[in-house]
């Protein structure tokens, strides 16, 4: 086979098995944790990940419209990489594995949403957004069965409370969950809508969608109530508000009169789903857990300090359930560093220089990254999320000026896009463990692809590859709902 065929394949059953290979990485990472390794299959796996994909973008990067800018950022950023490991390691020390590790783990997000957006503008990546919520189905019933066996680990260690299955951490796996299960909550919908149409009517088929649609609210429902996470809980919740609010909408206009009983199906689906969850709170230990955060004697300690950021921090104290104690000790020690230390940040180990360990996580991943990786950083790493961001948004509202056949359904899916991808930027503001961890962040990065495909045809001027595996334009859901 020819280089150019090789490097012009279409790579979107690579990722497809790459994502099914997820929950497996995670667990055996989170086995390899708890007996002290730190150099784990996770790191190893995933930063080979972000190599191939780089290379790969790289590649098909000459004939990308995104080719000067994509250049540009590349070239900065390893310049900065470079600059910042070099700063770093001639402050003494023994952080270089650190420095590197962390490294790895927050520029991920970058990196993979520049090579996503060049290899889909290449039409070389074309994922679609379904398998994205099967895959926090995976998840969710690795989860339910380790709590039904006895086997899961806790997701509060000091308390022992919660269930997190075999996975490591509970934050870790609430933003995984919180950004995918919107997506496996649409696809119950759209089985819902279609149950006993004609492409359902075997007997064996139709027993198939009734248990899916039976199973998945069950298992989204334990997940956000038992593994006791409150940005978890409240993001699934707030979700089927918003869903019942919209659908509500739609059932009482007559302009959307023709998709009333499906708008109506859906409605009643959602109210289902989340009476259920309402039911499994009352006897779920998130109670106990926030019970135990909230009883006399553990009060947050008062913030001392005047000006717009204290008084930014007393606000939001009861939201970061004392994060923000851990910020204030590294802000003073960014704050002592000469100019290129705040330029180039100040890593993630504990260099003699520092007057405070800053090893400890803020676990606020905007505010986190500022500080590990300074100006420079900071912004290298903002600027892909700000234009994605920008280029999402225009397409979005572009799709929705069109006509649809289904306007509720093309609504809803939007809501649920949009909802998915704003949801798990704010969990990385507040409660950290999404954009600055690749088993979170690289999923974010594909749901920003998934969107731009459902919301933007790929450029008709691209000259088609060889070895394609997916439809040009993935289905939208009303067309999957016939």
């Amino acid at each position: 086979m020819a280089v150019k065929d090789i490097i012009r394949r279409d790579i979107t059953r690579s990722i497809y098995f790459w994502l099914l290979l997820q929950p497996l990485i995670d667990i055996v990472t989170s086995l390899m944790i708890r007996v002290g390794i730190t150099l784990t299959i996770g790191i190893v796996l995933r930063a080979v990940f972000l190599l191939l994909t780089t290379l790969y973008a790289l590649m098909n990067l000459s004939k990308s419209r995104y080719k000067l800018p994509a250049t540009v950022w590349y070239v900065l950023t390893a310049a900065y990489v470079i600059a910042h490991i070099v700063y770093l390691s001639g402050m003494g020390g023994d952080g270089l594995v650190a420095n590197l590790i962390g490294l790895f783990k927050t520029f991920t997000f970058p990196v993979l949403l520049v090579n996503f957006l060049v290899l889909r503008e290449r039409r070389l990546l074309r994922i679609d957004w379904v398998p994205l919520g099967l895959l926090g189905l995976v998840y969710g019933i690795l989860i339910v069965i380790p709590a039904l066996t006895g086997t899961a680990f806790p997701s509060y260690v000091d308390t022992g409370i919660g269930y997190v299955g075999w996975f490591y951490a509970a934050n870790e796996v609430s933003a995984i969950l919180t950004l995918l299960f919107p997506l496996l909550m649409l696809t119950v919908l759209l089985d819902v809508t279609t149950f006993g149409s004609a492409g359902s009517r075997s007997s064996r088929s139709r027993f198939l969608r009734f248990a899916y649609i039976l199973l998945v609210p069950v298992v989204m429902a334990f997940c956000v109530t038992f593994i006791a996470t409150k940005a978890l809980l409240f993001a699934f919740v707030f979700y089927l508000i918003l869903i019942i609010l919209l659908l509500v909408f739609f059932v009482l206009r007559r302009r959307f009169a023709s998709s009333r009983r499906r708008s109506t199906t859906m409605l009643l689906t959602t109210c289902a789903v989340l009476a259920l969850i309402a039911l499994l709170y009352l006897v779920s230990p998130f109670r106990e857990q926030q019970g135990q955060l909230t009883r006399p004697g553990l009060n947050l300690p008062k913030i001392e300090g005047e000006g717009l950021w204290f008084d930014l921090l007393r606000l939001l104290q009861p939201v970061l359930s004392g994060r923000d104690q851990f910020i204030m000790p590294i802000q003073a020690v960014f704050s002592s560093q000469p100019p290129l230390g705040q330029i180039l940040g100040l890593g993630y180990a504990d260099l003699p220089t520092y007057a405070h360990g800053i090893a400890k996580s803020i676990e606020m991943d905007f505010i986190a990254t500022f500080f590990a990786h300074g100006w420079a950083g900071f912004l290298l790493w903002f600027l892909p999320l700000v234009v994605v961001l920008i280029l999402s948004v225009s397409r979005v509202f572009t799709f929705l000026r069109k006509k649809h056949h289904d306007y509720p359904l093309s609504a809803l899916s939007i809501l649920t896009f949009g909802y998915a991808l704003l949801i798990s930027l704010v969990g990385a503001a507040i409660s950290g463990h999404a954009l600055v961890s690749p088993a979170v962040s690289q999923l974010i990065a594909l749901v920003f692809v998934a969107i731009l495909n459902y919301a933007e045809s790929i450029p008709e001027n691209i000259d088609p590859v060889s070895g394609s595996s997916a439809p040009e334009n993935p289905p939208k859901p009303e067309e999957i709902a016939q």
